[in-house]
Parts: structure tokens; C-alpha cells; sequence
């Protein structure tokens, strides 16, 4: 299979395929543990894109440190940063943007960006 600059769906590519890792309301079921995240993507080959930085930077730290598992990138959304259904297609183009400074499969990896 193609990476996602291949088919065209960069910006659909971990949301539209594993509707299993997105993070639920607490009040539901609360959210995906960020570890088992990390890991899936790292074996995908995907950067994830995170706004849980108390959960996600750490793990971001603890994979590029000597002898860690590694990533292949991590974009962080900062608290102010609006996450609203309105806010989507801003957040995409956001995305995109950062897509395009790191095109290849493994520009990001170890690093960070932020929206």
C-alpha cells in the first residue's frame, strides 16, 4: 500500500481508517490510554497528532531518548487551540501545512511540531 502522499488522503488517513483510536468523552467511556497510541503509530509508521501534551510529551521524550522506541513525529495542539466541529477545516488546513514541511515518511520522526 502507498503512503498517504501517494493516494491523496494525507489528511484523512489515521482518522477515517482507526475510528478506534479517537478519544471519547470522559463521560462515556473515557479516553484512549496514550501508550498503546504511541505504539501503534510508531509500528504504522504515522506521526500522531495530540492535544493530551500532559500524556503525549512525556511519551514524546521518553522514544527519543538514548535507547528509546522512537516515533515517526508527533504534532502537538496547544490548549488554546480551538477543537470545535467549526474549527475543523482550519485545523486540516493546519495539518496540511505541516505535511508539507516534512512530506517524507520519516521527516518528523523523533521530532516534534506544533499547530
Amino acid at each position: 500500500m502507498g503512503s498517504p502522499a501517494d493516494t491523496g488522503q494525507r489528511s484523512y488517513s489515521a482518522v477515517s481508517e482507526r475510528l478506534e483510536l479517537f478519544s471519547r468523552p470522559r463521560c462515556v467511556a473515557g479516553p484512549v490510554p496514550a501508550g498503546p497510541v504511541n505504539r501503534l503509530g510508531a509500528a504504522e509508521h504515522r506521526a500522531i497528532v495530540a492535544n493530551n501534551l500532559r500524556d503525549y510529551r512525556p511519551l514524546h521524550h521518553e522514544a527519543v531518548v538514548p535507547g528509546g522506541t522512537g516515533h515517526y513525529g508527533m504534532i502537538f495542539m496547544p490548549s488554546g487551540y480551538r477543537r470545535t466541529k467549526v474549527d475543523t477545516g482550519r485545523i486540516v488546513v493546519a495539518l496540511e501545512a505541516i505535511l508539507a514541511q516534512y512530506p517524507g515518511e520519516e521527516d518528523l520522526a523523533n521530532g516534534e511540531a506544533w499547530l
